[in-house]
């Protein structure tokens, strides 16, 4: 279960993954409940300096609330030191049987294209 989290300026969004093992058919569930995704804010994706440029630290992407939750065979290490990016890319076989359950949760700022015009 995971609970009260706050996301900002989600650039690929919040995910939730399970690695199952070799327990491949049990029932599994995560659920994402009380929890406030937001899209926009008031932190810019492409900041100005004094002289009117941005510096190379510019990152325009679509923003995402939520990925699809997953769950595989393998699966990576939560707080690893050194670990395959990004996490939402995991290349082992599926498992079976994973619900997903959403409970309660709030989507603010998001819109069809972001400050800085990215779909």
């Amino acid at each position: 279960m995971i609970t009260d989290v706050n996301t900002l300026d989600n650039f690929e969004g919040f995910t939730a993954n399970l690695a199952s093992g070799t327990d491949e058919y049990t029932d599994f569930v995560i659920e994402i409940s009380d929890s406030n995704f937001y899209g926009e804010s008031d932190i810019k994706d492409c900041p100005i300096n004094s002289q009117g440029e941005t510096n190379g630290f510019c990152y325009k992407s679509t923003k995402y609330a939520l990925i699809n939750a997953q769950i595989t065979k393998n699966g990576k290490p939560v707080h690893a030191v050194v670990c395959d990016m990004p996490f939402y890319k995991e290349w082992s076989p599926a498992s079976w049987n994973l619900r997903t359950l959403y409970y309660n949760n709030k989507f603010m700022y998001f819109s069809p294209r972001t400050r800085e015009g990215k779909i």
